[in-house]
């Protein structure tokens, strides 16, 4: 961290002798503080006072063009879009300046290149702010007209960079370091100036659709070089602008087949593709259906909207993706369509959700927005929870629409009891800040006041309100130093602040924090990368740093044990890229976990330690677990991850995870029994849906890998049975609790309930496929296949041929070799047999099927008969049996006794219409009893033999 020892100093740095070589690195340094540290005001006073004593042209150069990157850096922090806007403009006209007063070469094209990424974000807040309808007539005339005097200037750069470039030799080492700094952000940035340039004229003018189609040319031109993933940013934004002029068909197009490279890449098997790498393609995909989704929500096709959206959800659910900034933007676009369709309670839940994953940042405050707007329409006796108001009321404060946080508290506060603590304590804080902004100081106060004495025990806002509460009546003591009852009244609010522990220096704790963030950054930075690379290095160095601050916080530190825990868990992130540091979280957690909690020295003595030890504690244990998962310690994970909830009843999410570890832990082990045992502990708490899909995800990975590995002895019928009826339940269950479950998973299911013989619920799984699924973009012909001739076996199981004769007769036209239509066709054509082993007597065992039962069919039947019988006898030649001896012995052969039922049901059948076929049946049968008398029950099972014995019997 750069301290403010160090800020001073190097404000005191002598500009003389090597000035240029000064004022560069003071340039460098005013942007770091700001990148790095967020330190604007240190970085402009760094550059100010570093222009003040510049003596030459190149140095001030430097520095004024550092000045231009501070703004455009500040610009892009701002959480309001408008005021977001304002700043880029002044930075855009900043480096339009800087341009225009001639710098040297090398610095006009860094200018220039900035200058172009600037500009498409200038024009990207533009148009997001028209389309929302958050900016007013005035400051719109005012920012096109800015936008027109950026858009050109930064055009012009960048075509002077990409001529430039294009220009050097390409043994020019410049060329080669230039490349991806400025040559191809320049290339991509044009395009998309024009893009949003387009957006800003009337639509269907002749001006946006002449910038809308250079911009598709330029697009269109970098995909074709460019890597996989820049390439299919390209493509979405080619969907972008097709969808500006209008033309969606094409739009679409572009949307769907980037999402399907995508998957396609991350699906393709041994792609060793990093986990960083996946999910910025996983962003790709988001940024793609955002595109879509918002194309057709301009387009008024609500339908296809929904469509798209409900995919997303799919998507994700079924792909157990991290949802990106694109998909939470998705997300809220949906919840406005919810409000417009006046479903404020759907939209106060999903915008909710958001705002809850998304805290202090842009999306969290639209998210508040959104569901403002939502409980606004709602009905004025709705049951809305006080997390949602309270939400929304905080939504508006961080928007800046003070009065409305004002009236958003004000109907939160009379619904607040002793019970509501961890939201009034807050509301009132909040309230407070509102009338504040609003000059309403003494409405603040007693806000403060009355949150303070209504929520003195809650462990971070009883101090806040205290402390605001002791400001604003200290003041008003100070202004009315005559007034007794203010100085008592001040005296009460001190006496408040110092009960709760008020003050105290926490400047160590600040210090470790800032290297912990950047240590933060450096693990993003490196995820992806080689094991040893520069930047894991740079990772592994940032985490050590930011240890060794932790460690120096003393015991007496009132910031000692955040600091305890934060080294742990600050070790288990830098196991990442230091294998050794797995084994050292797991000490410092465990040693706090069962020595520092436990020893009544530490015992938290005042709200705020309380507060440190109720949040610290499970985040402790929660990490201890992980680092034992990562050190392979099943045991240990059981151990520290077991009765989580009933420990840290505050933390279900938590303890929704652990028990998910805990099942892959006991499966680790194998201790399936405990595993299923975690799981349906989960239904006993009702934990979340998505958790206990994972679960059940994790033992169903497990049945079916028994159900496809062949270890030791071969396990008997009934033990492969039981296994595969518990991998159908998991399956089942995993389908079940997902969000939206992939239509590959649920042909997964229906094919095992068709395999233990519930052929009920698997035609009605296949089914619902056809019926849902079958008109998604990678649903194949192959799959198609597989879940038309499941669904058709599955209902012949049943006796009912009428609804699978239409299939079956397209199958045997696009398929007429697979064995499996054959055979299905055969009992469609020619009818079949069930058996029913419950019953005794044959008669009564042996259930008619008919089928068609036509000349034609009798005729196709007796076809494919033959055929399936000279199959079966092939592949009898390649069988390997039990007894070595009877191998390639087709009487030994389980299928070669199928193919001999099947074959002499159709004489049987030609027996009832053909005289001329009267009696084969029995012919066929009693030669098979001659080579064997018990006719395959042995080696088919006593279905085989049952149905063969009835058809004999058929006179």
């Amino acid at each position: 961290m750069i301290t403010g020892i160090t800020l001073c100093l190097m404000f005191a740095l002598p500009q003389q002798g090597g000035s240029d070589l000064l004022a560069s690195k003071n340039a460098d340094a005013a942007r770091a503080i700001t990148a790095e540290f967020g330190l604007d005001y240190w970085s402009g006073k760094l550059v100010e006072r570093s222009l003040a004593s510049a003596t030459s042209a190149d140095g001030k150069s430097d520095l004024l063009l550092a000045r231009c990157d501070v703004l455009r850096m500040v610009a892009g922090r701002k959480l309001d879009e408008l005021e977001r806007l304002f700043s880029l403009g002044e930075a855009g006209e900043a480096y339009s300046a800087y341009l225009d007063s001639g710098p040297s070469s090398s610095r006009a094209t860094k200018a220039q290149s900035n200058l172009g990424t600037l500009a498409f974000i200038y024009g990207q807040t533009l148009v997001q702010l028209i389309n929302s309808g958050g900016i007013g007539s005035v400051d719109l005339v005012k920012a096109s007209e800015q936008a027109e005097g950026i858009f050109k200037a930064a055009l012009s750069g960048m075509n002077s960079v990409i001529s430039w470039w294009e220009n050097l030799s390409d043994d020019d080492p410049e060329k080669a370091s230039a490349e991806y700094t400025d040559y191809l952000p320049s290339v991509y940035n044009r395009a998309l100036v024009y893009r949003y340039w387009s957006e800003l004229y009337e639509k269907d003018s002749l001006d946006r659709g002449q910038k809308a189609e250079k911009a598709i040319d330029l697009l269109s031109e970098f995909a074709l070089g460019a890597p996989f993933l820049p390439q299919q940013r390209a493509y979405s934004a080619l969907a972008d602008c097709f969808a500006v002029i209008g033309e969606y068909e094409d739009a679409a197009d572009y949307y769907m087949y980037v999402t399907e490279q995508v998957t396609d890449l991350i699906d393709q098997e041994g792609n060793n593709l990093g986990l960083s790498y996946v999910a910025q393609l996983q962003d790709a995909s988001q940024e793609s259906m955002l595109g879509m989704a918002k194309m057709y929500q301009r387009s008024n096709n609500i339908v296809s909207f929904w469509d798209t959206y409900n995919d997303f959800e799919a998507w994700v659910a079924n792909n157990e993706v991290a949802v990106s900034r694109m998909g939470y933007t998705l997300r809220l676009s949906a919840a406005r369509q919810m409000v417009i369709e006046g479903r404020s309670a759907e939209a106060i839940n999903l915008a909710s959700a958001v705002a809850a994953a998304n805290e202090r940042n842009m999306l969290r405050l639209q998210a508040n927005s959104v569901m403002g707007r939502a409980i606004s329409l709602a009905p004025a006796d709705a049951d809305i929870s006080l997390d949602i108001l309270y939400s929304s009321a905080e939504g508006a404060y961080f928007q800046k629409r003070f009065a409305d946080a004002v009236d958003g508290f004000r109907l939160l506060v009379p619904r607040l009891n002793a019970s509501s603590e961890e939201i009034g304590a807050k509301a009132y804080y909040y309230l407070g800040l509102s009338w504040s902004k609003q000059n309403e100081a003494l409405l603040a106060m007693v806000s403060h006041q009355v949150g303070y004495q209504s929520y003195p025990e809650h462990e971070e806002f009883a101090l806040k309100n205290a402390d605001k509460w002791q400001k604003a009546a200290e003041k008003l003591s100070i202004d009315n130093p005559n007034d007794e009852i203010l100085r008592e009244f001040s005296n009460e609010a001190t006496v408040a602040v110092q009960v709760l522990g008020g003050g105290g220096d926490n400047l160590e704790w600040n210090q470790a924090k800032q290297l912990l963030k950047l240590a933060k950054s450096s693990a993003r930075a490196a995820n992806g990368t080689e094991s040893g690379s520069t930047e894991s290095r740079k990772a592994a160095a940032a985490f050590q740093r930011a240890i060794e601050s932790l460690g120096k916080i003393p015991s007496d530190n009132g910031y000692y044990e955040l600091a305890l825990v934060a080294t742990g868990i600050a070790e288990y992130d830098a196991s990442e890229f230091d294998a050794t540091s797995s084994a050292r979280s797991t000490a410092i957690l465990s040693d706090y976990v069962n020595n520092y909690i436990t020893d009544e020295a530490n015992a938290p003595k005042d709200p705020l330690q309380r507060k440190v030890r109720k949040d610290k504690e499970p985040e402790a244990v929660f990490y201890l677990g992980l680092a034992q998962r990562r050190d392979s310690n099943s045991i240990g994970v059981l151990s520290s991850f077991e009765d989580f909830l009933n420990r840290y009843p505050s933390q279900p999410s938590l303890a929704f995870a652990t028990m998910t570890y805990r099942i892959e832990a006991f499966i680790l082990l194998n201790d399936i029994n405990g595993a299923i045992a975690e799981y349906e502990a989960m239904h006993e708490i009702e934990a979340s849906g998505a958790r206990i899909a994972i679960g059940a995800y994790y033992i169903y990975k497990h049945y079916n890998k028994l159900s496809s590995t062949a270890e030791g002895a071969m396990p008997s019928l009934d033990t492969i049975n039981l296994r595969m009826a518990q991998e159908a339940k998991y399956l089942h269950d995993f389908n079940y609790y997902s969000t939206s479950p992939r239509w590959q998973n649920l042909i997964g299911e229906a094919d095992l309930l068709r395999r233990i013989g519930n052929n009920v619920d698997a035609s009605k799984m296949y089914e619902l496929v056809l019926n849902k699924h079958s008109s998604a973009s990678d649903f194949t012909d192959a799959f198609r296949f597989k879940v038309e001739i499941g669904y058709v076996e599955s209902m012949l199981e049943q006796g009912q041929i009428g609804r699978a004769v239409a299939i079956i007769d397209s199958l045997l036209e696009s398929r007429p070799k697979n064995l499996r239509v054959k055979t299905a066709a055969v009992k469609v054509k020619a009818g079949f047999l069930l058996y029913d082993p419950s019953e005794t007597r044959l008669r009564d065992q042996i259930r008619v099927i008919p089928g068609e039962l036509s000349p034609e069919a009798l005729a196709t039947a007796s076809e494919l008969a033959n055929s399936i019988v000279k199959i079966a006898t092939f592949q009898a030649n390649d069988f390997v049996a039990a007894d070595p001896d009877n191998s390639g012995n087709k009487y030994y052969y389980p299928e070669w006794w199928e193919a001999q039922v099947t074959q002499a049901f159709v004489m049987y059948q030609r027996n009832r219409t053909n005289p001329a076929d009267m009696g084969k049946h029995i012919t066929f049968v009693n030669a098979l009893s001659l080579q064997a008398p018990n006719l395959g029950k042995d080696v088919a099972g006593p279905r085989v033999a049952a149905s063969l014995k009835w058809i004999l019997s058929q006179k």
